[in-house]
């Protein structure tokens, strides 16, 4: 086992100890959320916000005003949903700049300094590139292939199976392609891991990688489901809170947004700690190949 050994079952461990990466990943984030939410949140209160309750109106049930809203407000909603769209994009290389300092941070069993940090993560980020390329390309390749497939069958369930029986096949065999897409963000994991822990070419982690994987996925799928279902629940608890409390006042705007932002770092929080469980079982591969040097 690594030095670290361990750090993966303490969640302040993989926190507080890297948390000035966990804290820069949340800032970027944030900082990009408001960027798109705002815009979309001055578009509606231009729009409605005379009405009694501003835009809440928006909320109420049946959809009438949003539906009225997004109508009215076509032209407006295509542009913000295209600046959504590039911020996004922009998101893209921000975060893999952001999380491979936090990795650098957890493969380490000790503070790294900051100017360290950025040496490794710029010597990480071309094989980090390459990987996350190949990754999503399988990714949309088997969530389009899937699709396909789906429609081109449809007719065939239908008089098979009845409208009904269709709709759960084709519901299933997307659920298989969604499945398929998870478990390569699994191994994608694992890979970026190898990549900053072992300090391998992108071939070489790739093949560490998918090796661990196979022979790990149990141990693997273990440490994520706990804290999978755990992000699930901080979204579901906050979203609950929020049906209840209302935001009717200032007061419970104020408390609405602090609760976002615990969830937010929350769920950041149990993705850190994910990683930590990757790098450990990594780490303590007995069959996997001695480390070596980027290339």
């Amino acid at each position: 086992m690594i030095e670290a050994k361990g750090q993966g079952l303490a969640p302040g461990l993989a926190v507080v100890r890297h948390a000035q990466y966990a804290l820069l990943i949340y800032a970027t984030r944030a900082m990009a959320a408001f960027m798109v939410g705002s815009a979309f949140g001055m578009a509606a209160t231009l729009a409605i916000g005379a009405w009694p309750g501003s835009d809440l109106v928006l909320t109420e049930p049946g959809g009438l005003m949003l539906s009225e809203w997004v109508r009215l407000q076509q032209d407006t909603l295509r542009v913000l949903l295209t600046q959504g769209a590039l911020v996004v994009v922009a998101m893209i290389p921000i975060g893999m700049v952001t999380s491979t300092l936090l990795l650098v941070s957890l493969c380490e069993p000790h503070r790294v300094p900051l100017a360290d940090a950025l040496r490794r993560c710029g010597a990480h980020l071309t094989p980090t590139v390459v990987v996350y390329l190949v990754i999503a390309s399988f990714q949309a390749a088997v969530i389009w292939f899937f699709y396909v497939l789906v429609e081109l069958v449809n007719a065939k369930f239908i008089s098979a199976f009845g409208v009904r029986g269709a709709d759960l096949a084709y519901v299933g065999i997307l659920a298989a392609a969604v499945f398929a897409a998870f478990a390569s963000s699994i191994v994608h994991d694992v890979i970026r891991v190898a990549i900053v822990r072992r300090r391998l070419t992108t071939l070489a982690a790739m093949a560490l990688g998918w090796s661990v994987s196979r022979r790990h996925w149990a141990e693997l799928l273990g440490a994520l489901w706990p804290r999978a279902a755990g992000s699930v629940l901080v979204v579901v608890l906050s979203l609950l809170w929020l049906k209840h409390a209302g935001m009717g006042t200032s007061t419970r705007l104020a408390l609405a947004a602090v609760v976002q932002q615990v969830a937010a770092l929350s769920i950041i929080a149990l993705r850190a700690n994910w990683l930590s469980r990757v790098v450990e079982i990594v780490g303590g591969d007995e069959e996997a190949e001695p480390d070596g040097e980027l290339v």
